[in-house]
């Protein structure tokens, strides 16, 4: 992560080196003319570099947000039983498979699928098991 405050001393850097070039007597001091062009340049190409990692460091935070609000937006159109939350069936009621409880911690609605062994559902991303409950709103 960029310090802005790095980037300001080095904006503040690079005034000063302009200062210097304008006091400085071309005709007699040529090398130190260069050296504090050749500064100048340096000073100015960190600032760059710096400018570029803000601006990136600003999209990625973007599109961090734009995840979050998506994920919060859809959480809200869940219902909650028994500890679990399911897609609303429409009546207020949980309708198909539960949302694993340890991937919505990290930010993500993921449906469990039917495990094979144990009667017990599965996550397919984190593998997390989620017992089996009574759904009484699935008719037998």
């Amino acid at each position: 992560m960029i310090d802005i405050s790095a980037l300001m001393t080095a904006a503040s850097s690079a005034t000063k080196i302009l200062k210097d070039l304008r006091e400085i007597d071309r005709g007699i001091n040529e090398a130190e003319y260069k050296f504090q062009i050749a500064e100048l340049f340096e000073t100015i190409a960190d600032m760059k570099m710096a400018i570029i990692e803000l601006k990136e460091e600003g999209g990625e935070k973007d599109k961090k947000i734009a995840e979050l609000t998506r994920f919060h937006a859809d959480k809200e159109k869940l219902v909650v039983f028994e500890g679990y939350y399911y897609t609303d069936g429409g009546d207020g009621k949980p309708a198909g498979q539960a949302h694993c409880s340890v991937c919505m911690l990290e930010g993500c609605l993921i449906l469990t699928s039917r495990a094979r062994v144990g009667g017990g559902y599965t996550c397919p991303r984190c593998k997390a098991n989620i017992a089996s409950t009574s759904f009484p709103w699935r008719s037998a």
